[in-house]
Parts: structure tokens; C-alpha cells; sequence
């Protein structure tokens, strides 16, 4: 699942928002948005935790939406989206993979601000942007 997880979040930033991202071992401390959001199959429900740095942030906001003035509740919303179009992204490679329409997506929470170390993860990849960071991991229940 990592591998593919890996495969969404690369298609995201370097595909759609053509930003090139580098693979990271470690991520450095730091304040983050953070969200979550489920996909589950059948009875199993895995929960993905997504982390985003505000630079990084604000580089896809100028992408998605340039010159716009944005207030607490719109990088809310912001970190929300991302995690929609990765996640989401995820979830119909794992369905196409099965030829069925097994995975079923939840909604996104906005977790608050938060450093990543404070969520355990079984599985993460860490990403890098100009310096900036963002992680991205689940707890692995399958």
C-alpha cells in the first residue's frame, strides 16, 4: 500500500501541480497542517494522516490559486483538498488494481496544527519542496 500511496502523492505535486518533490528520510520539527481521512474495504478502515508545512502551502495555493488572499479557514480547507486529491487518487488505483469498486473513501478532518512526530504512523514517506516538508503516512490495519 506504501508503494502506492508513494505513486499518489508523486502524481499529485509532480503531475498536477508540476512542483518536483524529493523523496526524504526525515522530516524536519516543525509546526504542520494536519489532516486525515479513511479508505475502507469492507470491514477494514485504514486512516491516513497527511502533514503540510505552510510554505508548502502556500506554493500550492499560488498554483491553484494565485493572487488570492487567503485567511486561517481557507488553508483549512486548503489541506483538506490536497488530501481529497491524493487520497482520493489512491483509492481508485486500489480499485482499478482489483477491477471492483472495493475501497470506499471518507472525508477529509482538518487536524489542526501540529508537529508530524505527534501521530505514530506504521508507514510514512517524507517529501521535500525548496527545503520545505511534508509527510504523509497510515496506520496499517489490512
Amino acid at each position: 500500500m506504501l508503494d502506492i500511496l508513494g505513486h499518489s502523492t508523486t502524481h499529485f505535486y509532480n503531475h498536477i501541480l508540476k512542483m518536483h518533490i524529493k523523496k526524504m528520510k526525515n522530516i524536519r520539527k516543525d509546526e504542520f497542517y494536519a489532516t486525515s481521512i479513511s479508505i475502507k474495504k469492507h470491514e477494514i478502515e485504514n486512516i491516513f494522516y497527511l502533514f503540510f508545512s505552510q510554505p508548502i502551502l502556500k506554493e500550492i495555493a499560488n498554483i491553484l490559486m494565485p493572487d488570492e488572499d487567503l485567511n486561517e479557514n481557507d488553508w483549512q480547507d486548503l489541506t483538506k483538498e490536497c488530501t481529497n486529491q491524493i487520497i482520493g487518487h489512491m483509492k481508485k488505483s486500489l480499485n482499478d488494481a482489483l477491477g471492483k469498486d472495493e475501497y470506499k473513501l471518507g472525508i477529509p478532518k482538518y487536524l489542526g496544527k501540529t508537529n508530524p512526530s505527534s501521530v505514530k504512523l506504521d508507514e510514512f514517506l517524507v517529501y521535500k519542496l525548496n527545503n520545505h516538508y511534508f509527510k504523509i503516512g497510515f496506520n496499517n490495519h489490512e
